[in-house]
């Protein structure tokens, strides 16, 4: 009896065993269907069961793959979108972006400073020459978000620089770097062998970033064979929202123009006849002494406005904005809050709820195209003189300024922290400002031209106008005074009409006759020199000498050393050299003293991991420095506690995270003002110092990056260029 019974449930276990075994098959066959179906932007695929015996090696590939995903990822919002400007993928596929040396505003980008790796992509510009506004073209290098899918115009055209594109190409690659063959894995008794090409499939979802990889390997563990085809990773990370807001951005200056409105506020809250302003849109002044300006003045003038303003432009709406509240009882409050709601951009149409992202605006001291209706580099008012006969005629000094202005400003959209962006992900583009005679620039508009700087021939320039004495010009060396300085090209500006005159000689000296004027501006002007201009009155038969000494411009080889700083924020040692995984950007200003003298500033980028040495044009003088102490390894911030009170008589102890700050991060720099005398300057190698920031003991220790300049000061000595 009990052998009946036993037999009968084993024939049971047959029975469920046979079902189990078909409703797994057909369960298996239904998912791999599934599976071989393009993922789409709302569905996922039905990956596979893994084995337990070969889990380890599925954990190891996807590893691998959610590494590169963040990698190219990052890249992509490093670069507007693009993983890489310039890398080999862009160039296979014929996908080229063009550059102006030092003229980002005639560019496909800019780069985040002089030399950076970093190139942002402008989303809009003018791709026609500045100068040229008969041929107006406006273009975006904006990629598409998916190969297959169409996209708001304007944008890049071809697929194969489109984001899911690049995305696949790296992780691809990626994969192949990251597993070397398995070598991690034969060491633990897995033998992976892979039997096919890697492809990659990526979908830009509503609130993530999908992998589907195609892998075939072919896996031996302890005898037994398993084989596995298909991985799938998903990043969260809002990429296709911060797509839309930097999209709505660029609809928003193409139908609105914004960027030109907060422009032309700027230059409106600039004018006057002060010291440091722009010269006045429309003003009169009757009687008394014509004021003047120079263009490189004002040009250096609104460069500054720019870096101070563009930093308060808001996006209504954004996690940042914040509406500026100005104290009514200052000066000129109602022109200052006027000011203030011009730089707020309303709510971006088309974009819902992106209140947890942050907009962030920034000019970082580009060079910009400016230019001003005036002939030459002096401008002047227009003097009119009343026909009232003598002795009392009146003369009025109309000022009428028209400017035309072109400059880059890139755009920071800022993700919330993630698990894999644990300090958020930062997302940039650049678009471009164009105004030309005080008004936006729209393409097929009626402008009247600018005159450019190029010398014509007035009547200025007519020899029979040099009624003049003998005028003699000598330029000498500021450094060496008795070394004549020959080839100087010297130009004459006079109420706004240029005239060359000629260079100096080989003793530095020009002899001749001028036009006669009161104020006229004469411009000396050598390749490695700062150009210097002087301002004399020219009288008839009245002989005079000008002298002008001219600052050379020397190149340099730098070196750079680091002092590391202890616990306590003081010097540990001696400077030391750069480590290996060191980097330096550096920046020096010159403060020019004369007004009339050329802006001068010099960067230089240096690896510790190359032999050769930066070269640095430098001139004597008194310079404001920033560096950054760049350093190429993740760092990892620990984490710590901090006993709060709780209570009147209690205390509580609470967990303050941690972080990781990822390679390269910014720990340690220098932020001063120096002066480099001539001594330094007649140098053929010259050293500088930069402050290492100790380990952090917290993240509240991350806030020494914010005491750069206070670190750099108190130990002014120890930086000073050797």
């Amino acid at each position: 009896m009990y052998n009946l019974k036993k037999r009968g449930q084993v024939t049971v276990f047959i029975i469920i065993g046979v079902i189990i075994l078909f409703s797994t098959a057909t369960i298996l066959y239904i998912r791999g269907q599934i599976t071989e179906q393009q993922i789409s932007t709302e569905k996922e695929p039905v990956i596979k069961e893994v084995p337990g015996q070969v889990k380890v090696v599925s954990q190891f590939v996807e590893a691998c793959i959610r590494q590169a995903a963040v990698e190219g990822l990052a890249a992509l919002g490093e670069h507007g979108g693009y993983i890489g400007l310039d890398s080999d993928y862009m160039q296979q596929n014929n996908v080229i972006f063009k550059q102006q040396l030092f003229a980002p505003t005639d560019s496909d980008y800019v780069e985040l400073f002089e030399g950076s790796n970093v190139k942002i992509p402008y989303w809009y510009y003018l791709k026609s020459k500045n100068k040229f506004i008969n041929v107006c073209e406006y273009a975006s290098n904006k990629p598409k978000l998916s190969k297959n899918k169409p996209v708001k115009s304007p944008s890049y055209s071809k697929d194969e620089a489109a984001i899911d594109a690049q995305l696949e190409y790296f992780v691809v690659n990626g994969i192949s770097a990251c597993m070397e063959d398995f070598s991690q894995l034969k060491e633990r008794g897995y033998d992976v062998e892979k039997t096919g090409n890697i492809t990659a499939q990526v979908t830009v979802a509503e609130q993530d970033v999908r992998f589907l990889v195609q892998l075939p390997l072919k896996i031996n563990y302890q005898g037994s064979v398993t084989e596995l085809n298909e991985f799938y990773v998903k990043v969260p990370l809002n990429l296709k929202k911060m797509y839309e807001i930097a999209q709505s951005l660029v609809e928003a200056q193409i139908t609105y123009n914004f960027m030109s409105r907060i422009t032309k506020s700027l230059i409106g809250a600039y004018v006057g006849m002060e010291e440091n302003k722009l010269m006045p849109l429309a003003e009169s002044e009757y009687g008394g002494t014509p004021k003047f300006w120079t263009k490189t003045q004002m040009k250096e003038t609104f460069e500054t406005v720019l870096s101070t303003y563009t930093k308060l432009w808001q996006v209504q709406g954004s996690k940042n904005f914040e509406l500026a509240r100005v104290n009514t009882t200052q000066r000129y409050a109602a022109s200052i809050q006027r000011l203030h709601n011009n730089m707020v951009i309303p709510e971006l149409p088309g974009v819902s709820d992106y209140k947890e992202f942050g907009i962030y605006f920034d000019y970082l001291n580009w060079p910009i195209y400016f230019n001003v209706n005036c002939k030459g580099e002096l401008c002047r008012a227009l003097a009119i003189k009343s026909i009232v006969p003598m002795p009392a005629p009146l003369t009025v000094y109309r000022y009428n300024a028209q400017y035309d202005i072109s400059y880059p400003v890139v755009v920071q959209i800022v993700h919330p922290p993630t698990l894999d962006f644990n300090n958020g992900y930062v997302f940039r583009f650049a678009m471009e400002d164009n105004v030309r005679t005080n008004e936006e620039f729209v393409c097929g508009q009626q402008i009247i031209e600018i005159p450019s700087d190029n010398p014509q021939e007035t009547l200025l320039c007519n020899p029979n106008q040099r009624l003049s004495g003998n005028i003699t010009i000598k330029v000498v060396d500021s450094i060496e005074s008795s070394k004549p300085v020959d080839g100087v090209n010297l130009d004459l500006d006079l109420a706004g009409e240029t005239c060359t005159l000629a260079a100096t000689n080989d003793k530095g000296v020009f002899k001749g006759k001028l036009p006669l004027g009161l104020g006229a501006l004469i411009t000396a002007e050598k390749f490695g020199y700062i150009t210097q201009s002087k301002i004399m009155d020219i009288e008839k038969d009245k002989s005079e000498t000008l002298g002008i000494e001219f600052v050379p411009i020397k190149e340099i080889e730098i070196e750079f050393k680091k002092i590391k700083l202890d616990s306590n924020l003081q010097p540990a040692g001696q400077a030391t050299p750069l480590s290996k995984e060191n980097e330096v950007a550096l920046t020096l200003t010159r403060i020019s003293k004369n007004p009339l003298e050329e802006e001068f500033g010099t960067v230089v980028h240096y690896d510790a991991n190359l032999s050769e040495k930066p070269v640095m044009r430098l001139a004597p003088g008194e310079y404001d420095i920033t560096g950054q102490l760049l350093v190429n390894k993740k760092r990892i911030i620990p984490e710590t506690t901090k006993k709060v009170k709780s209570g009147m008589f209690s205390k509580k102890t609470i967990h303050i995270p941690g972080t990781t700050l990822k390679s390269p991060h910014v720990w340690g720099g220098i932020e001063t003002r120096l002066v480099i005398d001539e001594n330094v300057v007649r140098k053929d190698k010259l050293k500088f110092t930069v402050l290492e920031l100790p380990e952090a003991r917290g993240i509240e220790d991350l806030g020494w990056m914010g005491q750069i300049a206070e670190m750099s000061q108190a130990n002014k000595a120890l930086l000073m260029p050797r």
